[in-house]
């Protein structure tokens, strides 16, 4: 996609206690004013817990108020497996295990995926 840069200027402006949003697009800085600090912090938590994604925590917790405040339903669905399986693997044993965790948790998350189906056909 073509963008000229005057209309990525304006997009990464789209401050709305500033600025109308440019088409579809608000200033990152509401979800996050310093990236910075944020990967540091993942990083941190990573490492502590090794059993929590990159794409869990605070950016989940920021995506899920910022929906809440929009009156926009968010949803999750991330399952945790019992091992870290790369994404170059290919023991089949792991990946069964993986693929039957994931089932798994489709199954739990039913509900969830029949709301989110539901909010798709509306669209």
């Amino acid at each position: 996609m073509e963008q000229f840069i005057w209309e990525s200027a304006r997009s990464t402006s789209a401050a709305p206690s500033y600025f109308h949003p440019y088409n579809q697009f608000l200033d990152g800085g509401l979800m996050s004013n310093n990236p910075t600090l944020d990967i540091l912090t993942e990083i941190h938590e990573f490492k502590k817990e090794q059993t929590v994604t990159i794409s869990d925590g605070q950016p989940t917790d920021r995506a899920s108020a910022w929906c809440e405040m929009m009156n926009v339903p968010f949803f999750r669905l991330s399952p945790l497996l019992t091992e870290e399986v790369p994404l170059d693997c290919v023991d089949k044993q792991k990946l069964e295990q993986m693929i039957q965790e994931t089932k798994s948790y489709i199954g739990e998350q039913m509900d969830s995926i029949t709301k989110i189906a539901q909010y798709l056909k509306r669209a």
